[in-house]
């Protein structure tokens, strides 16, 4: 998913991007929802609400993108993800390797004799990976500006992320 504002595409040097010709896939566009079936689940758009929504093959909800805000300062994104609890990754963090109820920064620092709690630090893996025993999906964000996530820590259910320039790029991975 890209979504930027105004201005040119950029070329992200992070993925290897191979097009996928849609033709073989279910696509229904309606006047309420454009609604596209992928192998692994699908991805449900309502205009009228803005709010993407990528549920499983079995047709349950994972990951809802529902608040999207663009400003001169950035870009602000919030989801609801249904209940999930168990979120790993986002690289070398003095956080518990679950990051549920954690905010960090990604932003390289090379801070010697930092205290236990010190973020951020000496690297920027902008990828979290869901996993328990409702399924799996992992999220890698593609923006290299200065980010930050908050994990269930404000909100119990929702995931926040920001960036400080540029535009939205996620890559869900189920």
């Amino acid at each position: 998913i890209s979504i930027q504002r105004g201005g040119k595409a950029r070329k992200s040097f992070a993925v290897v991007e191979s097009t996928e010709d849609l033709a073989d896939r279910q696509i229904k566009a309606t006047g309420r929802k454009i609604a596209v079936d992928l192998p692994d689940g699908k991805v449900e758009f309502p205009p009228r609400t803005m709010k993407l929504s990528f549920r499983n093959r079995r047709g349950v909800d994972i990951l809802d993108l529902d608040n999207i805000q663009f400003s001169d300062s950035g870009v602000v994104a919030g989801f609801d993800i249904h209940g999930a609890r168990n979120f790993y990754g986002l690289g070398e963090k003095t956080l518990p390797y679950n990051k549920y109820g954690s905010r960090c920064t990604m932003w390289n620092t090379d801070f010697p004799a930092y205290p236990l709690t010190y973020d951020p630090l000496y690297e920027s893996i902008p990828f979290l990976l869901k996993a328990d025993s409702g399924g799996a999906y992992g999220l890698f964000f593609d923006n290299p500006s200065r980010s930050n996530f908050d994990v269930g820590a404000t909100d119990s259910d929702r995931l926040i992320y920001s960036a400080s320039k540029g535009t939205f790029e996620l890559y869900i991975l189920t």
